[in-house]
């Protein structure tokens, strides 16, 4: 899907193309979105979610973060 922001044609990614990104299957990803863990879609064509590729790229550094937080306080603890 395509919309325009500043005059410029956007692509927005829906559940399928946001797993591939990620790595995941459609069916985690789709759970996650139901669970409320994906951040919020920018536009929605009927029922069906979508985001922009920044959006995507910022939630993948989140996790990244989170990741890197846990494996520090692991390691603290050892």
């Amino acid at each position: 899907m395509t919309i325009e922001e500043n005059n410029e044609p956007k692509t927005l990614y829906g559940i399928t193309e946001f797993a591939k990104e990620l790595g995941w299957t459609q069916n985690k990803t789709q759970v996650y979105y139901q669970r409320g863990v994906l951040p919020g879609p920018c536009a929605y064509a009927g029922t069906r979610p979508f985001w922009k590729l920044e959006q995507i790229e910022e939630y993948k550094k989140e996790r990244r973060r989170k990741k890197r937080r846990r494996k520090s306080d692991e390691k603290a603890g050892e």
